[in-house]
């Protein structure tokens, strides 16, 4: 039976010249999901990596967290306050490795799971175990299905885009809605991609 969900996606850029802190980044996403929870949706996706957005770094591993970390937690608490699902991209610390990740937190706030960007700018299959590209971050392992009481998601990141398996994966395990935290657009490929997989 045909479902209507209501998505919300965000983004945000400080001007250049003005460098800016994981706590203010952090801020402007909780206003934006608040700005969003206006039009009461069901999932609201904060984009790729905003904690360290223009925040001064050269490595990812100086503004990596653990999880669960207080930005997850900040955005826990909106997630429960506004009763939707939270998409929460960020970099995350796992002992000595850093991921890009995308925490799915659920309309109470809770971890459901976390996908890792399988392949981060500049990978190249095949990928040595253990690999570290992109200032510093290791690749995910696998495409993820996340359930929701609406349905299957999955989520892709970013350079993701570029690699048509990882999204026939995602059909395969019965995704029926692909979310894409990404620091650009990818153009026509989302529409190929959605067309593809059904």
């Amino acid at each position: 039976m045909p479902r209507k969900i209501w998505v919300a996606t965000s983004c945000f850029r400080a001007a250049p010249d003005q460098p800016r802190t994981v706590e203010q980044n952090v801020r402007r996403a909780e206003e934006l999901v608040d700005q969003a929870a206006v039009y009461q949706p069901d999932l609201i996706c904060l984009p790729e990596t905003f904690p360290s957005i223009q925040v001064p770094h050269q490595a990812a591993r100086e503004v990596a967290q653990e999880v669960p970390v207080p930005v997850a937690e900040a955005l826990a608490r909106k997630a429960r306050q506004h009763q939707a699902y939270v998409v929460c991209p960020l970099f995350e610390r796992r002992g000595d490795r850093v991921y890009n990740v995308a925490v799915q937190l659920d309309r109470e706030g809770r971890i459901v799971g976390a996908y890792g960007k399988v392949h981060p700018v500049g990978s190249q299959p095949p990928l040595e175990p253990g690999a570290v590209l992109e200032r510093g971050v290791t690749p995910g392992r696998e495409a993820k299905v996340f359930e929701t009481d609406f349905g299957k998601i999955g989520i892709m990141i970013c350079f993701d885009s570029n690699w048509p398996g990882e999204w026939a994966e995602l059909k395969r395990r019965g995704a029926e809605l692909v979310v894409f935290p990404s620091a650009y657009e990818a153009g026509r490929k989302l529409f190929a991609h959605a067309w593809n997989n059904k």
